[in-house]
């Protein structure tokens, strides 16, 4: 098992440098790509919902968030369903950005992609998506 951790930290440092590589022409650090790419492809999602799918902690992810807003890539919105809380979704400037933030991402996938092979890269997938949803049952 300490084999399997190391090797997934391993791969996400390399994804993780790849990635950064990728956007910084757009001038976004890694962080403020993640949260777009992810409101691209999930919707508009509260800053409790986006902080548990970045892993990255609320007040961290607020600071986060008010650059994006302020840069004019994301808005928010009172909910529909409680006032209390906003939806965060993104500008049309902020949908632009993040395909083009799909568009540098892709060669990275691709070549992720070629050197595992479509049939590992899903069996790895499924086994890391049990890891994560079976931490609470140690």
């Amino acid at each position: 098992m300490r084999e399997l951790i190391q090797a997934v930290r391993t791969a996400n440092h390399v994804f993780s440098q790849l990635f950064a590589e990728a956007v910084e022409p757009l001038g976004l650090p890694v962080s403020q790509a993640e949260v777009l790419l992810l409101l691209h492809e999930k919707g508009p999602l509260t800053t409790t919902a986006l902080s548990k799918l970045t892993l990255v902690r609320p007040g961290n992810l607020t600071r986060i968030v008010d650059k994006l807003v302020s840069e004019d890539f994301l808005e928010r919105r009172a909910s529909h369903e409680d006032l209390r809380r906003a939806n965060i979704l993104l500008t049309t400037k902020g949908q632009d950005a993040a395909h083009q933030i799909q568009g540098l991402q892709q060669p990275i996938l691709d070549w992720g992609r070629t050197v595992v092979g479509e049939q590992d890269l899903r069996r790895a997938t499924d086994v890391l998506r049990r890891l994560a949803e079976h931490r609470g049952a140690r």
